[in-house]
């Protein structure tokens, strides 16, 4: 049987593309006007996207990382003979620690509560994982793996490394002039400075990629438009409250919803096949 190949583009893609050239066009002679306008930095919802904007990319990443071991005991541990509580296991499980600290971080600015939650928010999500572990689907497993890889790829990867190394100074860092304002298609090199493309937002589309876990359409429908509100509340949040442009936002988004597009092209390439 020949194996056919993801599309690429198709008209997701297409739409998305032509959206991001348009508001990438837009940003490139507006940008910093657009920002000295909306601006606010007492605005609740530049505050509220701030504190827990990424919390529900990170609660995500840790339900998927409960699930990874049990697809790993599955398939090879019990394959090949290896004892549930190596090394490899304490070291998933520490894992889980990583999301959970950083959404502790985020909801508390005490050190002992920020090390209590770290260690009580998985309980609810391992607790449900263990009662329904028999019911779990390879479709649940794959699920989690992709969503991980999403994770990887566009958050920690794409977006990390870019604005890392595009080192564009935030609105709210600009000086009193602005004249170490750049426009997004300048990078700056290594600067210290991270605004081009936005982390939050990066990590709110990535709670689009919950619909790996949902076969029906209605529910997967109902799940984009949850995450689209989300994501595009949190990517308003943050120009709100200067800590990224028009331009910053728009390239995470995009990023975000064709890495995962993929996906979603490639598991109904496999599920019709």
């Amino acid at each position: 049987m020949d194996r056919k190949k993801v599309q690429f583009p198709d008209r997701l893609d297409i739409m998305v593309i032509v959206i991001w050239i348009v508001i990438a066009i837009i940003a490139a002679f507006n940008d910093l006007q657009i920002s000295e306008h909306f601006v606010n930095y007492n605005s609740f919802l530049g505050q509220f996207t701030a504190n827990y904007g990424t919390i529900p990319g990170y609660f995500l990443i840790l339900v998927s990382l409960i699930l990874l071991p049990h697809n790993i005991a599955r398939e090879k541990w019990v394959n090949e003979g290896f004892d549930k509580d190596n090394i490899m296991a304490m070291a998933i499980v520490l894992l889980w620690l990583v999301p959970s600290f950083i959404i502790a971080y985020q909801l508390t600015e005490s050190f002992i509560l920020r090390i209590v939650l770290t260690l009580v928010i998985p309980i609810p999500p391992v607790v449900i994982y263990r009662r329904y572990e028999d019911q779990i689907s390879p479709h649940v497993i794959k699920a989690a793996k992709q969503v991980l890889l999403v994770a990887v790829i566009v958050p920690a990867g794409i977006v990390g490394i870019t604005k890392t190394l595009w080192g564009r100074v935030r609105y709210r860092d600009l000086n009193a002039s602005h004249s170490n304002f750049t426009p997004w298609y300048l990078p700056q090199g290594i600067t210290g400075n991270f605004s081009f493309p936005s982390g939050h937002s990066a990590m709110a589309w990535l709670t689009l990629a919950s619909i790996f876990y949902f076969r029906n359409p209605k529910k997967r429908l109902t799940v984009i438009i949850i995450t689209a509100i989300w994501a595009l509340t949190v990517c308003i949040g943050r120009v709100v409250i200067g800590a990224h442009y028009l331009s910053d936002v728009t390239f995470s988004a995009a990023i975000a919803i064709l890495v995962i597009n993929y996906f979603v092209k490639k598991n109904r390439i496999e599920e019709s096949a």
